[in-house]
């Protein structure tokens, strides 16, 4: 079980293609393609290093669909032994509340397996 897995509420989705990119400048200056998302958040692989608690903002690009502005909050890390080293970091997502709905939908198409996440 991964660090945080006992305090998420929505089912996690792997992501094998470029269909869920993240654009968060403080940890990447290149997009990136998170290893799983679900509508409460994400895991990345970054280059720079976070503390647990630290708030970032990033836009999330779901199959086309652009959402601006999302503050997401590091939940976890673990650094991967690589040369030069990176982290695998878990982010909590706050989606904005005007932008909860067309996020969900954006999420159930990308997802359509997933009819089973929980509100809000």
């Amino acid at each position: 079980m991964s660090p945080g897995a006992e305090h998420r509420t929505f089912h996690r989705h792997p992501v094998y293609s470029n269909l869920v990119l993240i654009d968060a400048p403080a940890i990447s200056d290149v997009l990136l393609s998170p290893r799983d998302v679900s509508a409460g958040g994400f895991m990345v692989e970054s280059p720079k290093s976070l503390n647990v608690g630290e708030e970032i903002e990033c836009t999330i690009e779901i199959n086309g669909k652009f959402f601006m502005g999302f503050p997401a909050i590091l939940a976890w890390r673990s650094e991967n032994d690589n040369d030069p080293p990176t982290w695998n970091m878990g982010f909590s997502l706050n989606v904005p509340e005007e932008q909860k709905t067309s996020f969900l939908t954006a999420m159930e198409k990308a997802f359509p397996e997933s009819e089973e996440e929980e509100e809000f």
